[in-house]
């Protein structure tokens, strides 16, 4: 099964202030969501897992993942991965992997 929160994931990160701003892409087996925070650009996708786990993928923009299906963003080695069982447990593990992130975009390390 799909899961289908992406607009209310989009609309969590920016409440708790994990991203400026946030717009939702549903197309083909999974949301994407792409978010700016502190200045970058990132996007997600995500999926259910079993047992009512959902896991997310966060990837700088920039990354040659962008603009690839869903399931080429999950087994592309750019970006990292965060589980949870409800919206805040996914926000809280974005805004801690953010930092992480931003540093690989500064390494050129996600650059096309």
């Amino acid at each position: 099964m799909v899961f289908r929160g992406g607009e209310e994931l989009a609309r969590l990160l920016t409440v708790r202030g994990v991203a400026g701003r946030a717009s939702v892409w549903r197309g083909g087996p999974c949301d994407m969501v792409v978010f700016e925070a502190g200045g970058e650009l990132y996007a997600l996708t995500y999926r259910e897992g079993t047992s009512g786990w959902v896991y997310v993928k966060v990837y700088p923009a920039s990354a040659s993942v962008s603009m690839m299906s869903c399931d080429e963003v999950l087994y592309s080695p750019w970006g990292l991965y965060v589980y949870g069982k409800t919206m805040e447990e996914l926000v809280e593990g974005i805004r801690r992997k953010l930092p992480r992130l931003a540093r690989m975009g500064e390494a050129g390390i996600a650059r096309v």
